[in-house]
Formats: C-alpha cells, sequence, structure tokens
C-alpha cells in the first residue's frame, strides 16, 4: 500500500512522514540487488513504483528507518533516498443544503450555455470517487447517483495498489461533482470525462510518492487536465522524483492544478508552488454581502474576498469561490461552502453537502480549463494559465496581488477569450538571474541586497520589466521593482539582527507591457558564466560524455544548485556562500540563498558531508560533495571584479573525467577585461601554473620573480588563493546520493546541522 492508511507517522524537518518507510531511487542496480541492499540495512522492499522506479522500503520501526538511511545515502547505487512524506487533502465538509452561490460567483449564469467539456478528460487525484458499483474485501462502493451520467476512464488506486480507485473517504467525490455532476447540481465542466486516480486514504491522507505515481499515470492514460486538491505543510520541499514527474506531465501539455493550502499562512505549498502548475486559492462573499430578492447571486461575482484559510503569496495564480463554513450571507440557515454530492462513512450512502477550502477552489478551475480547452483544443497550459490571469478581476488593478494573484476568476471572460483567434500567439519568454549579498553595520545589523537582472531569450537585458518577488530566511519581506536599462533592478531587505544569517531572494514573477498590455509570467532561471568557466563546462560536458554543453547567450535555463563564494567588495559585505537554485528541487522559481561563510563553519563542524545537487546541467552529472576543511578557501579581495570568473570557485568535475588528477578544477581568468589590473594576461598564467603545481602535484613551485609583471603583493595574494583552492580541492568529490537537504531546508531557509551524512531534506506534509 501506498497510502498512509493508519501507519505510524513522525514529524521531519519537512513536516510528517511514515515513520518505518523510505523511498529509494537507484541507478545501476537490479531488483535482486535493491533487495539485497535493503536486507543489508535491516529493511524489506515493500514496492516499486512502475512509473517512478522508486523503490518502498519498510522496517523494524522509526529509528530503524533513520539509520538505514544513513547508511543507503552513502551507496554508490543510490541516486536519492527520503522519508516517505505524507500529503492531504484540502476540504473542509459540513451538512447538506441545495444552493450554488459559487457558479454565479465564477460569472456563469444558471441558465447561461457556457459550453460543454466533451471530448476533455480531468484526472482526479484525490480520495478516489464513487464511479461504480463495487465490492472487494475492504468494503462495499456504490457509484453516485449525480455522477451516473458521467463517462469515466479506467483509473487506479495507488492506496491499494489496485485498479478499483474507489473513494472511502468522500472528499474525492464532492470534486467530482462539482467538474463534472450529471445530476443534481450545475458542474463546470459539463460532458468532461473523468478519470480518478486514488492517492490519498480514507483519512484523506497519502504519500509523495504515490502522487508522482498518480501524476505519471494520468499523463500516460490521456489526461488533459490533472486536479490535485492535496497539499504538503508549508515546511516541505519536493523531491527530485515528484519533480520529474511533473516535468514529465508539462512536457506532455498537461494542465497541472493544485490548491495553495488552507494553513493561513504566507506559504503556497506543493504542488500548488511548482512553476507549471496553477496554484489555486480560495475565496468567499465578503462580509455584508446583500442577496438580491430576485436573483440571490446576481453580484457575487464582485463581491469576493480571499479566505481566512487560504494560504496566500506571490506564487498564488488565481483564486477560485471556496467558501466558508462559518458565514451565512443570506440567512438562510445554511454556509455558503461548496455543494455537491458525496458521503459521510458508508460509501454507498449519498447526500448533498457542503464542503469549503482550496480543494473545492482547485477543482472549479480544473472544470473552467477543461472548457477552455474544448473551445480550443490548441491551447498549451502556458496560454491557459496565462488567460486565467489576464481575464481575473484584479485586485485593485494589480498585475499581481500577495492574497488574489492574478485576481477572482472569471469564468466567462476566460471562456470567451479561449476561443479567440489570438489565445495562443507565442508571448515574450524572460529568464532571471539573482545576486545575493549581506552586509553589517556598524551596530551588527545586517541586511541583505539582492540585485536581479531580467534577460529575453536571447540573452539580452531587458528595460521596463516588474518583477516581483520576496527576501525570505533571516527576514521576511516582499519586493516589486522596475528594470533599468541594463536589466537589473536592485532591492535592499529590512534589517535584522543575525550575526550567522541565512537569506534567500526569490522571484516569484515579471511582468511588461506588450502592445499597451501588461502581460504576466513565471520565469526561468538564468546564470551568467564568463568566458573562461563556460570553456571549462563545456570541457567537462564533453569529457563526461554528458552530449550537451550549457546554453549560448548567457542563459542556462533550467540550471540546479551549484555553489559560490562571493568576493566581498564593499568594506561591509560579509563573505557569503551563495547557492543558486533555478526552477528545480528547493523551490520553483528562481532563487537564491546567501549562507554567511562563518555561519556555514560553525554550522558544519564536524558533518561527514555536505551534499548539493548538480544534475545534467554541465557543471556536473552527478551531486556535489563537500567534506568541509577547518577554514573555507582564502579568495583575495583587492583587485577582482564581481564578475570575474575568479569568483565561481566550486567546480564539481566528476572522478574519471578525464580532466586532472583530482575531482577540483579552479577558475582563471580570462585576459578579456575580467580583472582590474592590467596584467592580466599573466595572471592567468601564473594561475594555470600555481594550480598544475599545487592541485596536480606536478611541477615546480611558481615563485614571484618567475612573473615580473606581477606586483610581488598581487603574486603573494593570487599564491595564498590556489594553494587555498587545492586544498579545498581534497574536500570535493563526486557522489550519486541526491541529499541536498543536508544544505538548507529550504521552505524555512534555515541551515540545519548534520552527522553521518543523513540529512537529506526530508519532509512531509499533512491535511489542510
Amino acid at each position: 500500500m501506498l497510502g498512509t492508511a493508519n501507519k505510524p507517522l513522525v514529524d521531519t524537518l519537512g513536516g510528517r512522514a511514515i515513520a518505518d518507510e523510505l523511498v529509494l531511487g537507484v541507478r545501476g542496480a537490479s531488483v535482486a540487488d535493491v533487495n539485497a541492499l535493503a536486507s543489508s540495512v535491516g529493511g524489506d522492499v515493500i514496492f516499486r513504483g512502475r512509473h517512478t522506479g522508486q523503490y518502498v522500503l519498510r522496517f523494524a520501526d522509526g529509528k530503524a528507518a533513520d539509520k538505514a538511511l544513513g547508511a543507503l545515502v552513502r551507496n554508490a547505487h543510490v541516486t536519492e533516498v527520503s522519508h516517505n512524506r505524507v500529503v492531504a487533502g484540502t476540504g473542509i465538509g459540513t451538512t447538506p443544503f441545495d444552493q450554488q452561490w459559487n457558479i454565479r460567483a465564477l460569472n456563469l449564469d444558471f441558465d447561461q450555455d457556457w459550453g460543454s467539456a466533451l471530448g476533455i478528460r480531468v484526472a482526479i487525484l484525490d480520495s478516489g470517487v464513487a464511479f461504480e458499483n463495487y465490492s472487494d474485501g475492504a468494503g462495499t462502493y456504490a457509484l453516485a447517483p449525480n455522477l451516473s451520467g458521467v463517462s469515466f476512464a479506467a483509473g487506479y488506486d495507488f492506496v491499494n495498489d489496485d485498479a478499483h480507485a474507489n473513494d472511502d473517504q468522500g472528499h474525492g467525490t464532492h470534486l467530482a461533482g462539482i467538474i463534472a455532476s450529471s445530476d443534481g447540481t450545475i458542474p463546470v465542466a459539463p460532458g468532461a470525462e473523468l478519470l480518478p486516480v486514488k492517492v490519498l486514504d480514507h483519512n484523506n491522507q497519502g504519500t509523495e510518492l504515490a502522487l508522482a505515481e498518480g501524476i505519471i499515470f494520468a499523463t500516460d492514460n490521456g489526461a488533459n487536465v490533472v486536479n490535485m486538491s492535496l497539499a504538503f505543510s508549508p515546511d516541505y520541499f519536493p523531491s527530485r522524483y515528484l519533480q520529474a514527474a511533473i516535468d514529465y506531465a508539462v512536457k506532455h501539455g498537461v494542465i497541472l492544478v493544485a490548491a495553495v493550502g488552507n494553513d493561513g499562512s504566507t506559504v503556497v505549498t506543493y504542488p500548488a508552488a511548482f512553476r507549471d502548475v496553477i496554484a489555486v486559492g480560495a475565496s468567499k462573499l465578503r462580509n455584508g454581502f446583500q442577496p438580491n430578492s430576485n436573483d440571490a447571486w446576481k453580484k457575487a461575482h464582485k463581491s469576493q474576498r480571499v479566505t481566512e484559510y487560504s494560504n496566500t503569496g506571490n506564487l498564488v495564480d488565481i483564486t477560485a469561490p471556496g467558501g466558508s463554513i462559518e458565514d451565512d450571507a443570506d440567512d438562510s440557515g445554511n454556509p455558503e461552502a461548496i455543494l455537491a454530492q458525496s458521503f459521510s462513512g458508508d460509501p454507498t450512502q449519498f447526500d448533498y453537502y457542503f464542503w469549503a477550502g482550496t480543494s473545492q477552489a482547485a477543482a472549479h478551475v480544473s472544470g473552467l480549463a477543461a472548457v477552455m480547452l474544448a473551445q480550443n483544443s490548441d491551447l498549451t497550459p502556458s496560454d491557459v494559465r496565462a488567460l486565467l490571469g489576464d481575464t481575473a478581476n484584479q485586485k485593485g488593478g494589480k498585475v499581481l496581488n500577495s492574497k488574489y494573484g492574478r485576481g477572482r476568476v472569471d469564468a466567462s471572460e476566460a471562456i470567451d477569450a479561449a476561443g479567440d483567434s489570438d489565445s495562443t500567439e507565442p508571448r515574450a519568454q524572460y529568464y532571471v538571474g539573482i545576486q545575493v549579498k549581506l552586509r553589517s553595520n556598524k551596530n551588527g545589523k545586517r541586511h541583505a541586497r539582492a540585485e536581479v537582472q531580467v534577460v529575453d531569450e536571447d540573452g539580452v537585458p531587458v528595460k521596463g520589466v516588474t518583477v516581483y518577488g520576496a527576501f525570505t530566511g533571516a527576514t521576511y519581506q516582499n519586493k516589486r521593482g522596475k528594470t533599468k536599462a541594463d536589466g537589473t533592478v536592485s532591492f535592499k531587505s529590512r534589517r535584522f539582527q543575525d550575526d550567522l544569517a541565512v537569506v534567500a531572494f526569490q522571484v516569484d514573477g515579471v511582468s511588461k507591457k506588450q502592445g499597451g498590455v501588461e502581460v504576466f509570467d513565471r520565469p526561468h532561471g538564468q546564470v551568467h558564466i564568463d568566458s573562461c568557466s563556460l570553456s571549462a563546462l563545456t570541457q567537462f560536458a564533453a569529457a563526461a560524455g554528458i552530449g550537451t554543453t550549457p546554453g549560448g547567450g548567457g542563459v542556462l535555463g533550467l540550471t540546479p544548485i551549484a555553489i559560490k563564494f562571493d568576493v566581498p567588495m564593499h568594506a561591509k559585505e560579509v563573505p557569503t556562500l551563495t547557492l543558486l537554485n533555478f526552477s528545480w528541487g528547493l523551490a520553483t522559481v528562481p532563487m537564491v540563498v546567501a549562507v554567511e561563510e562563518e555561519f556555514f563553519n560553525t554550522t558544519f563542524p564536524n558533518a561527514a558531508d555536505v551534499t548539493v545537487i548538480s544534475f545534467g546541467t554541465g557543471i556536473g552529472t552527478t551531486p556535489i560533495v563537500i567534506h568541509p576543511p577547518q577554514s573555507l578557501p582564502y579568495i583575495p579581495t583587492g583587485f577582482i571584479e564581481s564578475t570575474s570568473c575568479v569568483d565561481l570557485v566550486v567546480r564539481t568535475f566528476s572522478n574519471g573525467a578525464g580532466i586532472g588528477t583530482t575531482p577540483f578544477s579552479p577558475v582563471t581568468p580570462a585576459p578579456a577585461g575580467n580583472c582590474q589590473t592590467t596584467s592580466c594576461s599573466s595572471i592567468q598564467v601564473a594561475l594555470q601554473d600555481m594550480w598544475v603545481a599545487f592541485g596536480t602535484g606536478i611541477g615546480t613551485t611558481p615563485s614571484a620573480g618567475d612573473y615580473p609583471t606581477i606586483a610581488p603583493a598581487t603574486f603573494n595574494e593570487l599564491s595564498t588563493m590556489m594553494q587555498g583552492y587545492a586544498d579545498f580541492g581534497q574536500y570535493v568529490d563526486s557522489s550519486p546520493v541526491a541529499s541536498y537537504g543536508t544544505v538548507l531546508n529550504a521552505a524555512g531557509l534555515s541551515v540545519t546541522p548534520v552527522t553521518g551524512g543523513t540529512g537529506n531534506g526530508a519532509g512531509s506534509a499533512q491535511a489542510n
């Protein structure tokens, strides 16, 4: 079983997880090898995902699982190992009544024919759906009367691992009625075919692996839209295999919709937080809403606000009716929640129930996306997302609001826009790069400065782009600003008292006027690589047999994490490590995390290893593992510009890649103006000679007298630096283990001490 089903749960750094289970990814190992590996650490293989290829290992108890994780993280065949984390549905239930204010809140008329979703398949990844009359050893199930006229595709149950995705909780059935009811209530997407995929159990909880399996299954079985009315806890960040499942669906043109979560927090939870998932918040009728005597809900689409329970933040795309259990605007004695048919307890006894939550809000948007796609089959997922935002009732005229996202959904306008001839015209794509610096004043207070550059698809800086971002970590603050002629915009955080700080800046969105209209986008990430670094990366790509080289135009697109040692360029700047992460893993938006060098050293003084991911980008084919020395490499501060390739000092060349005799290579400055001295060519030669001597042990150690054009003081600085690089190179190697959470818990943006390499970023999710 992949669901939780009353299994023992435990709190981890990232939320809830099944205490006695681990999820394991391997390469170069047979099933027999994995069984032997599991046995060697005291576990048993209980499941292998046919879609993700991940194994589930079960142990005697949580302590045994934790101990095994520490051993597995070091195995050469292991690509990823983590706790089996928990996700849950995001609905809130109550008693039945017949009332549908939500249809008018979508700006649809009860008597209006807004079109059908005939020919469109919507997958409901949830607790199952009451789609058939069926009995098995677990119980008896019935087809919900209001779904009797709905067409169903053959689904799957990833909780019980069988072909009968029947609902034993009620959550999924309620959502199915919102989307495609055939009787009793008015659905958003009449005629849609439903694909039931059970990933949540009778407690409305499931696992990360079940969700990933369900996404790939839905994609392979023809889903056009996938509804995920479920959420991990706010402190969760995703595994590689869940990110891979999202990427797989996006690659196949599937529209992904998810609830932002019911925590009432400023964190949009996963899977809604993924860049390519439409994140839906919940709205309700405003306090003081006055029903019309002839048409009670006539003005409902103009009289909504975000609910108290709905999570908020710049990652919200759109808000839709989620309702409230407590409110009763028309004094009818019934709440203004969302009405649909479901059951309570016995899955053969049905009634009409009011439920509220971001789950119900997401179902409205999934149904609307299906209707839009039926109107125009050429729409891409990004087209649908853009049209939903462009046609929404924007809060205060803002293109992006941290509570409402792009605004309150207007179904009528969105459907009309989907049918327009220009609905699929290409939109400008933007890429974002970020630098974060930490500064300290004389009183010991810190603040962070973030510089963001926006470039177009050709790598050309773009003026006049509005950037929406946020500082998180030691300080929290939303920011917005426009780029200058060089494509940059700077942001300064509030001051904070934190001697050893971790601060991140992430870009959540960008917008720019095109043809008089402000066009919004969720940008990709980009990294500026100087000429010598790019050359080194290209050489490595060829030597390692990757078959690809870094992208041109200064744009690397979806680049994962690397460590960068910032050179302080100002007396007040604090020596900082920068973790670069673009559209993968820790966040689905461009993000840079700045970690004070002293904090890094004091937090990990005895750590066996610290792992940073670097997959498939030309930077490396396996993660970076740093065995921290007593101190990080010395970097001179007097003559090196921040754009110099000397800044990028961690180079992850895999063992056996054919470059030198160590897995580490330094970066040397190119003679094309990357340093502030007239002897740049001489410095390049000197650095190369030093690396040969210090890094490989070949050749004679250079001395200042060998380079008469370089000032002795400068030479000594360079020599000290390169010796530090060589020493540091002994602590850098490659590893197939993907335990990126040993560096930081990205959701909380705090660095967590680890020992024995056991910190793998495992998190979990809890129901809302």
